[in-house]
């Protein structure tokens, strides 16, 4: 008969725990027994019949007493994984209750997540959208409490019914200390492997499904398994990113010394075996691991990100707690980012865009509420670099292929931190330049964002604000004076211009608490210190909207794409 969740509800802890316990202090009994079964062994002097018949006989007693060892220690240790799995599974439940009743769901004890919300409840469509969302991660998490509690509830099984029939490896020892321990490693209980190729909330499920000696085995032994998931929580992730730092370093510097070698030994340079181009892709390579250590110095710093495939080192590193921030902020960069270059300015703008965000929490009275802001440069974004030669590759500054790719990566990412905490912060989501873009399609696909801040933009990838998966209201657009790029309208209509989104200042004047303010001009000034800009971004973060002093809107019309590249 198969499990349900009524089965895993009603299980009890207690019982599991207490036999665990009656199991180990069998195993520590006998193991304590060794003094007086070596005291009782024939003594050297004593020959003859009877003294090989006694031989024999205290063999046979210390054979069956280490048996008895490792049997009483396998199932004191399945067991107590057993308990700590029940505790583990029981806490996830009480979890998904929680935040079912929040969105007008129930869990039933047959599994099945029910719509218990008034009929009369009226929903925007992008807090339907929400809420769908929701209803399908509790899908996911009773399938991942199932799962694991078949799996679990299989595993101990086999361990008792060994232990039962005599089948549990002693050792090739001959202590009893020793046969306990053996017995103990065969009565170890398998986590489940994570999902393959997992949704963020597929992977946060299967994070809180191991108990908490399952989860410090990964950290300790599988950094480069939870460092890059989604859906596992920042705490872990940073921990473990941290932990490869070294390693990848290593990799790297192995990989530049075997290129040059090669380089060295022929005579040819890399003329032939592109070893050159190689070598200064992995030169760049080690050059953005210093830009992220140089990075991470800063206070309370975590490092969500940390990928080495491709040609640069993608990354995100967050200033503050992602796992129990009230606001929390996603940054994309754009055109000619890349991480040893532009990482160390993009995280001192964001770590000001914060400090500025708190601020305003506390002239507001909120000081209690806390802010994290991640610069997250997660793709590979376009160069402007030999475009002319080759101005139809995908991946360039004139097309969308990098932001297609980036956009995938982001929606994960972002959907990763709703899913990995038991409650969804404020979530804003900010795009400059092509990153806007990259945004913009991310947004498309549903990340449960908030609000998005999208500045200097060249089009979000679509023509109508519908398409963008935020709440009504809460898309909000920063075209500065003398950005030519915010006009290009080259992949949607030019943002300022869309119908349904709101218009940031971003010129000189006064904040609705009296202060001054400075303007913003050209592409890269958005963020910049002291700016309206910056006080309207941190605004939406802080989710002021009453405090937004207002821009510039144009409104929809027949917009002319011309960018002269498409």
């Amino acid at each position: 008969m198969s499990l349900t969740i009524g089965d895993v509800r009603r299980w009890s802890f207690g019982g599991v725990d207490s036999a665990a316990t009656a199991a180990l202090g069998h195993r520590g009994t006998l193991v304590g027994l060794q003094d007086e079964l070596d005291a009782s062994a024939r003594p050297a002097q004593w020959q003859g019949g009877g003294a090989t018949a006694a031989e024999t006989r205290h063999g046979e007693i210390s054979e069956a007493l280490r048996r008895t060892a490792a049997q009483a220690a396998a199932v004191a240790r399945a067991l107590d994984q057993a308990g700590a799995t029940v505790t583990t599974l029981q806490q996830m439940l009480g979890e998904a209750d929680t935040l079912a009743s929040q969105h007008g769901f129930s869990l039933g004890d047959d599994g099945v997540v029910r719509d218990v919300s008034s009929p009369e409840m009226c929903l925007t469509e992008a807090a339907e959208a929400d809420r769908v969302r929701i209803r399908d991660e509790l899908v996911t998490r009773l399938e991942r409490v199932l799962a694991t509690a078949t799996d679990m509830d299989a595993d101990l099984a086999k361990v008792l019914l060994a232990a039962a029939h005599d089948e549990i490896d002693d050792g090739d020892g001959t202590s009893l200390y020793g046969a306990g321990a053996t017995g103990s490693d065969s009565g170890r209980l398998r986590a489940l492997p994570p999902p393959e190729d997992g949704s963020p909330a597929e992977n946060a499920s299967w994070w809180d499904s191991l108990t908490p000696a399952q989860q410090q085995d990964y950290l300790s032994n599988h950094p480069d398994v939870v460092g890059n998931m989604d859906g596992v929580p920042a705490e872990v992730r940073d921990e473990a990113n941290r932990a490869r730092l070294a390693d990848e370093r290593a990799a790297l510097e192995a990989e530049a010394e075997r290129l040059q070698q090669n380089l060295d030994d022929n005579v040819f340079g890399g003329a032939f075996t592109f070893d050159d181009g190689r070598l200064d892709v992995v030169n760049n390579k080690l050059k953005d691991l210093d830009a992220i250590e140089a990075t991470l110095e800063g206070d309370d710093k975590q490092l969500l990100l940390l990928d080495s495939s491709g040609d640069m080192v993608k990354t995100a590193i967050a200033t503050g707690n992602v796992d129990t921030a009230d606001h929390v902020s996603v940054f994309t960069s754009g055109l000619d980012s890349n991480t040893r270059d532009s990482l160390e300015g993009y995280d001192k703008d964001q770590s000001a865009l914060r400090q500025e965000t708190l601020s305003q929490l506390r002239l507001d009275g909120r000081s209690d509420e806390t802010v994290a802001t991640v610069t997250w440069m997660g793709y590979e974004a376009p160069s402007m670099g030999g475009f002319l030669d080759d101005f139809d590759n995908d991946d360039m500054v004139t097309n969308d292929g990098a932001a297609q790719k980036g956009a995938d990566n982001l929606s994960s990412f972002l959907n990763g931190i709703d899913a990995s905490r038991p409650t969804d912060p404020n979530l804003t989501a900010l795009g400059h330049s092509y990153g806007s873009l990259t945004t913009g399609l991310a947004l498309q696909q549903g990340t449960g964002v908030d609000n998005a801040v999208l500045y200097g933009s060249p089009g979000l990838g679509t023509s109508h604000v519908e398409d963008l998966k935020v709440p009504e209201g809460h898309v909000f657009v920063a075209e500065a004076k003398n950005d030519p790029v915010a006009d290009f309208a080259a992949f949607g209509y030019d943002p300022n211009q869309m119908d349904g989104v709101n218009t940031l200042s971003t010129d000189s004047g006064y904040t609705p608490d009296g202060e001054e303010r400075s303007g913003s001009e050209g592409h890269s000034e958005y963020v910049k210190d002291g700016t309206m800009a910056q006080y309207n971004m941190a605004a939406v973060i802080a989710g002021n909207r009453a405090d937004i002093v207002d821009g510039e809107h144009f409104g929809a019309g027949d917009v002319v794409n011309w960018n002269p590249f498409l």
